[in-house]
Formats: C-alpha cells, sequence, structure tokens
C-alpha cells in the first residue's frame, strides 16, 4: 500500500502481544528477530529462520504493534526513473531476455515522493479489517465489489499464521483495505519504482538471480512464509 496515510488507528489494538510476567521474555523475542535483520540472518538456515519467525508470529510480532507500525513505511524520494523491460537489446537499459512484449518500450516516468509499505499487508493486519467490520461497511468499497465477499478464501486457515502475508483476496479486497486504513494501492510505475529502483534492477535486491536466500520461489518452501524473513532480498531501501 501506499501514499497519503492518515492517522487511521481509530484505539485498534494491533496485533495481540500476550507477555508473560517474566521479564526475560522481551528479550528472548528481541534476539530471534535477528532473523528479520540482513546481516545478522547470514548465519542462520533458512528452514530454521522460518520456523522462528513462525513461531514470533505465534507469541506476538511487535513489529505491527501500534508502537512499531511507522516504521513499516519506506518514502522514496520524487524523482525519473527507467520503467519497463526489454529483450531486444542486452547492453541497453533494463533488459530482461524472459520480458513480456508489453513491458516495452522502456520510458522515463517521473514520480513524486510517496511512501510503500515495507511487507505485505499481513493476516494479523487484515483481521482487524475483517474484525472492524470491513466487510460489511460499503463506504470502504469506492472501487467495487460491495457485497461480493465475505472474508478471504480459507480464513480460518491463514488466521493461524498471523504474520505471513494475506494471500487468497480479491482486488476489491485489497483496495477496501486500503481505503479502510487511510491508505491506496500503489500505481503501476509506484510499485516498479519501488521494487526495480533507480538504478534498473533486475531484482528487488540486485541482478543476482534468486536464490533460497533471496525469496521464496520455485517451491523451496512450497507455503506462505513470515513476512521480513527473506532481509536479503529487500531493496536497498528496506522493502
Amino acid at each position: 500500500m501506499v501514499g497519503d496515510r492518515e492517522d487511521v488507528s481509530d484505539g485498534a489494538p494491533g496485533p495481540c502481544l500476550c507477555e508473560p510476567a517474566d521479564s526475560r521474555f522481551k528479550g528472548c523475542l528481541e534476539e530471534l528477530e535477528a532473523v528479520f535483520d540482513r546481516q545478522q540472518s547470514l548465519d542462520i538456515p533458512i528452514q530454521e529462520a522460518i520456523e522462528v519467525a513462525e513461531a514470533i508470529g505465534q507469541a506476538g510480532d511487535v513489529r505491527f504493534d501500534l508502537k512499531h507500525r511507522d516504521k513499516n513505511w519506506i518514502t522514496i524520494g520524487a524523482g525519473e526513473f527507467l520503467m519497463g523491460a526489454q529483450k531486444k537489446d542486452a547492453n541497453a537499459s533494463n533488459y530482461d531476455p524472459e520480458a513480456f512484449d508489453e513491458e516495452s518500450p522502456v520510458h522515463q516516468v517521473h514520480l513524486d515522493e510517496f511512501q510503500i509499505a515495507r511487507y505485505p499487508v499481513t493476516v494479523a493486519e487484515f483481521a482487524e479489517f475483517v474484525e472492524d467490520g470491513g466487510y460489511q461497511t460499503e463506504k470502504n468499497w469506492q472501487s467495487g465489489g460491495f457485497g461480493d465477499f465475505q472474508q478471504p478464501n480459507n480464513w480460518d486457515e491463514q488466521q493461524s499464521f498471523p504474520n505471513r502475508p494475506v494471500v487468497e483476496v480479491s482486488w476489491f479486497e485489497a483496495a477496501a483495505y486500503a481505503y479502510w486504513c487511510g491508505c491506496r494501492l500503489p500505481t503501476e510505475a509506484e510499485w516498479e519504482r519501488a521494487a526495480r529502483g533507480d538504478q534498473a534492477r533486475k531484482y528487488a535486491w540486485g541482478n543476482d538471480e534468486p536464490s533460497e536466500r533471496l525469496m521464496n520461489y520455485n517451491g523451496n518452501v512450497g507455503r506462505a512464509t513470515p513476512v521480513g524473513v527473506y532481509p536479503c532480498g529487500a531493496t536497498p531501501e528496506g522493502i
């Protein structure tokens, strides 16, 4: 999500952190959060990191409580970048041999400053929309779709994994959620600028080919994973 954020907390509690009385609990959680740090995570096997991140989600992922949410927004400065991809000239900008024809021609685009969410929307965050009656409040559905949906598909199962990205939602549900929390969905240009940067990266992290350290892909995991568990695959800005 991007842009024009308002103070939309409205007293919403955010994901619940049931903190034991033992004072060591918070310190333990902070140590475990090394799995979300680019440098500290390098020594942790990725499957172990995923398991730790899942456990953090069950305990209450403090990255998404009200006190920390402002850290989950990244500012992209105003400027120009080359948008699109082409497969005809390996020596020219934005070359990708697998580019689709509709991604051409590569062209320069100017964008004003905007903010974009560091992570995909989590199950826990989307649950606040559901619990607040977001599906039943018509004003949230400015882009259409009101009354066509009741909740994400497989919602009961998804709620068992609160810090995974919410999945199986339509574009209309995504737009309604964004409106509800005072944001909007990114334009195609904003999304590409956030992902590609102003240096024409092929991937979010650069030009290195994907690996299990960089992203969940090609069935190397086979399921959704907690957001932020691939910090080496983030953009230089941390998205």
